[in-house]
């Protein structure tokens, strides 16, 4: 079983540091196994590949490598991981490197395998670390038509793929209704299940693209079309005058200027200027009052950090930890929302952690003792 170590982050690139610190521990940690896959940015927002991006990747990237040189390592790409093709245009000089593709079937049709398509024609690997079978919100139904392209492309192109989500949320995306395990599927799920079954029947079940139009052979009515035609869902040519992916039917904005990301309707989307937060407090620094705020400390809107004075009596006290690994193991951690006090203050645990309380990120300042 292959295991991704992601990243799960919209803006890792305002905290590299966090990030080259994560990756060196679990590259150190794990990188001897050849099963092991870094994902170094899960889903980047509608910011520059250029300037943010691909430096910050470049970065982590070099990092991991002084520890692991060989095991994959996959970077997200703009407009949640998305624009694979803007990628694909100034790649990453880095050896066994791949970019993001999500999708949800729903919401991504036709005009993002033709993404896709430009990415895999200018010569990078995509991986689609993330997709669903319903809307990008994880709820609607499920769009049977559109994820069955979809798994074709995947397959006709061997684009590896992973599914969104082994869970029993109550959302549409989930493979188990709420409360249920295997036998209660939902019908995400039981197109997952689907899926995965005929993956590999006959012939390894390989629906046919003879004219790399993205639309298989069995659905398309216009054969032979050239290379790099935009077509609607059943092969046929669209006129897109302006280039830009979306066709002149559908278009709002017909004479979008070369180069420039696109939404649904063809209309250029604005990309916001990054905004800082230079003690990682989660307060911007143009509202900040408390610029300066110690790690892991609780704040207000302001930016200042809150600390109160109760009973701890009822808190382990570090390095007493709450958690075991297996049943008959020792205590060696704590999990999200665990509590420890260490040195008159109390901290809750962010994720699975057993470093000192209040040394690093995987801790959040609650209160003091009294």
């Amino acid at each position: 079983m292959y295991v991704i170590i992601d990243f799960h982050s919209h803006e890792a690139h305002k905290d590299q540091a966090t990030a080259i610190k994560f990756f060196e521990e679990v590259a150190t940690k794990y990188g001897d196994n050849n099963n092991v896959i870094y994902e170094i940015y899960n889903e980047p927002l509608q910011i520059s590949w250029e300037y943010d991006i691909k430096p910050y990747a470049e970065t982590v990237i070099d990092k991991i490598r002084a520890i692991d040189p060989d095991n994959l390592i996959v970077v997200g790409t703009p407009t949640w991981s998305q624009d694979v093709d803007v990628a694909s245009q100034n790649p990453i000089d880095r050896a066994n490197v791949a970019y993001t593709l999500h999708f949800y079937a729903g919401t991504h049709g036709q005009s993002y395998r033709n993404k896709a398509q430009v990415a895999l024609d200018n010569g990078i690997a995509l991986f689609a670390t993330e997709w669903g079978s319903v809307n990008a919100d994880g709820n609607g139904g499920v769009n049977i038509n559109e994820t069955d392209a979809w798994m074709a492309f995947l397959k006709t192109n061997n684009i590896s793929h992973a599914m969104w989500a082994l869970n029993d949320k109550s959302e549409s995306a989930s493979m188990f209704t709420p409360g249920g395990d295997w036998d209660s599927l939902t019908a995400s799920g039981t197109k997952a299940k689907e899926i995965i079954q005929s993956w590999h029947d006959a012939n390894d079940n390989i629906q046919l693209d003879s004219d790399g139009d993205g639309i298989i052979d069995s659905l398309d009515q216009c054969e032979n079309t050239p290379a790099d035609t935009i077509v609607d869902s059943i092969g046929c040519e669209v006129s897109d005058t302006d280039a830009d992916g979306v066709s002149d039917d559908i278009d709002q904005c017909p004479n979008t200027p070369v180069g420039e990301t696109v939404n649904d309707v063809g209309c250029v989307l604005e990309v916001e200027e990054p905004q800082t937060d230079t003690d990682n407090d989660g307060v911007y620094d143009d509202v900040d009052q408390c610029p300066d705020t110690p790690a892991g400390a609780s704040v207000d809107s302001n930016g200042c950090a809150i600390v109160s004075s109760t009973d701890c009596s009822d808190i382990n006290a570090y390095p007493n930890w709450v958690k075991k690994d297996y049943a008959a193991g020792p205590y060696t951690h704590n999990n999200t929302d665990d509590k420890m006090q260490y040195q008159g203050n109390a901290y809750i645990a962010n994720w699975y952690t057993n470093t000192t309380p209040g040394s690093d990120a995987s801790w959040t300042l609650i209160y003091s003792c009294n």
